[in-house]
């Protein structure tokens, strides 16, 4: 760039730069604005319909905690597999927000109906908390291993794609 200016031009003439790395660092910016604008968007519409169907700030918190903590687990381990030569494509976070808001919310919705059906059963007291997380991950624990399981198993096939978007995020995503 530096070169390009020094170089003799009219005032009419117009310098650009083209050719991959310019289109890919382009793709590269379209692609993060929209991932952000989108996170954005779907966690105020997540905020919107916990709050209709909890109307407790804490138990509306709840999915949003777990979805934040998840990310953060995932994308430090991607790192560190990163750094050891494990293959991580750029897209690869994109991805696992998505996985991340989708199912993480989903098994979340299922541990809290499960719990709040088992406390009120139980009467609804203090003493009965405990009994109550024991009785909720009983019954949606299975459910929701299967699922997660579904999830991985699919993402770790990915891998096997001769496609590299795939090969190198399926394995990030399964983790």
């Amino acid at each position: 760039q530096e070169q390009l200016k020094k170089t003799p031009h009219s005032s009419q003439t117009e310098l650009g730069v083209t050719g991959a790395p310019v289109i890919l660092a382009d793709l590269t910016n379209t692609l993060n604005q929209a991932a952000h604008t989108t996170t954005i968007v779907t966690l105020v519409l997540l905020l919107i319909v916990l709050f209709v169907i909890y109307r407790r700030p804490l138990t509306m918190f709840l999915p949003i905690i777990v979805i934040g903590v998840s990310l953060q687990v995932t994308r430090g381990t991607l790192s560190l597999l990163g750094l050891q030569g494990f293959p991580v494509s750029s897209y690869t976070n994109y991805f696992v927000v998505a996985i991340s808001l989708g199912a993480d919310t989903d098994y979340c919705l299922f541990l809290i109906s499960r719990f709040r059906e088992n406390y009120r059963d139980a009467g609804a007291t203090p003493d009965t908390v405990g009994d109550s997380v024991t009785n909720a991950m009983r019954r949606v624990g299975p459910a929701v291993l299967a699922s997660a399981m579904t999830v991985i198993l699919a993402s770790v096939c990915m891998s096997l794609t001769e496609l590299s978007l795939f090969s190198t995020t399926g394995p990030g995503m399964a983790i």
